[in-house]
This record gives C-alpha cells, sequence and structure tokens, in this order.
C-alpha cells in the first residue's frame, strides 16, 4: 500500500506535506470516522489476503460524511491492515507488549494516535522516525548473522521522542469496524474479481 497515494486521491493535489494536510482536514472527525469504512487495497494485496484483483472501497458512505470522515477513514483503514498483518505474527507465538513505530508518516499526530488506538498497545515514537527505518533494518540484518543478540540493542541506537498509550475505549469500536470490514472485503471479492475480468476484455 502507498499511504501518500491514498491521500492524495483525497486531496486530488500533489503537494509536499500530506500528512500535515490530512490532519487538519480531520483533526474535528470523530473516532471511526462516523461509521465510514474504508478498505486500502488501490494497489491490490499481495500480503493479507494474497489477491492482486482486490480493490479499494469506502463502505457505509453518506450525505453526512465530511472531507475529514473521508481523511480519518483512510488513516484507520490503513491501520486496520497493519494490526491485521501484526496479528498474523500473533498467531505464530509472537506477543509484543508494545511496539516502536517507524516511517514518514508518524510526522503525523493523527496517524501516530490511530495507530496506537487501533493496535492497542503502548506506542514509542522515535526522535527522527524515517531514519530509524535505515536504524532498524540495520539491526535486523546485524540480529541474523549473530552480531547482535536480539532487538533490545535498539535502544542504543534509536533515542524516544514520545509513548503513547491506546485509548482502550476507542480500541474495542475500531476492533468492531475493524471486523467489518473484513466481512466486507469478503462480500466484494467475487465483485471485484468480475470488475478485473471486465476491465480485462476490453469493454
Amino acid at each position: 500500500m502507498d499511504q501518500q497515494r491514498l491521500i492524495r486521491v483525497l486531496r486530488n493535489e500533489r503537494k509536499k506535506d500530506v500528512y500535515g494536510r490530512v490532519d487538519s482536514i480531520s483533526e474535528d472527525a470523530r473516532a471511526g470516522a462516523s461509521g465510514l469504512i474504508y478498505l486500502p487495497y488501490i494497489l491490490g494485496d499481495m500480503s493479507l489476503h494474497k489477491n492482486p484483483q482486490a480493490k479499494g472501497a469506502f463502505i457505509g458512505i453518506n450525505s453526512s460524511h465530511t472531507a475529514g470522515d473521508l481523511g480519518k477513514a483512510i488513516v484507520e483503514g490503513v491501520a486496520y491492515y497493519l494490526k491485521n498483518a501484526m496479528d498474523v505474527f500473533r498467531q505464530a507465538g509472537n506477543d509484543p507488549e508494545g511496539l516502536t513505530l517507524i516511517g514518514g508518516a508518524l510526522k503525523s499526530s493523527l496517524w501516530r494516535k490511530v495507530l496506537c488506538d487501533v493496535i492497542g498497545l503502548p506506542c514509542a515514537i522515535p526522535k527522527d522516525s524515517e531514519q530509524a527505518i535505515s536504524i532498524a533494518a540495520a539491526i535486523t540484518g546485524g540480529v541474523g548473522i549473530g552480531m547482535f543478540d536480539g532487538f533490545d540493542v535498539c535502544n542504543e541506537f534509536i533515542s524516544l521522542e514520545e509513548t503513547l498509550a491506546p485509548d482502550f475505549k476507542k480500541h474495542r469500536m475500531y476492533e468492531k469496524l475493524n471486523a467489518l470490514g473484513e466481512k466486507a472485503y469478503c462480500a466484494l471479492e467475487n465483485i471485484n474479481a468480475e470488475i478485473s475480468d471486465v476491465l480485462r476484455s476490453g469493454i
């Protein structure tokens, strides 16, 4: 998935500060985007569902929804996807007590908080979240070749800006909306495949 592309589709313009723009238009939107659910599959999905014909969709949209709701739903939809990916690791026996979030999207206070509430775990934010990507990749390689004993060494290389605590009331609501989003994906799976067939036919 490409979060910046998702946001640019919403904005219909190409500027650098995409995350700040979504923060500003979505700051007053309610958690749960007033019942609007976004399926973030505009590039298909070869990770969780292994379905290149998956497509994006807004579920439950009506005339009361605002641009802020659309922005909030996009952020929440991507957060649901990341949470579902993390659940795969949990099913394999990995159950973290907290996470360190990295990446350019963390410049956005909205992304930070939504991710924390959707995942339902304390989330540490590095001072330089973009540089932390390279550091984390290097540490992963170091653990793989035996240079480091484990990932605790991250604390020696990455300084934290803050640690967010999840809002469990919002987390419980997000769990319900996420489950509905998965149901919507399953309901649309055959329809999306048929759309792809029509497009391939050239009609």
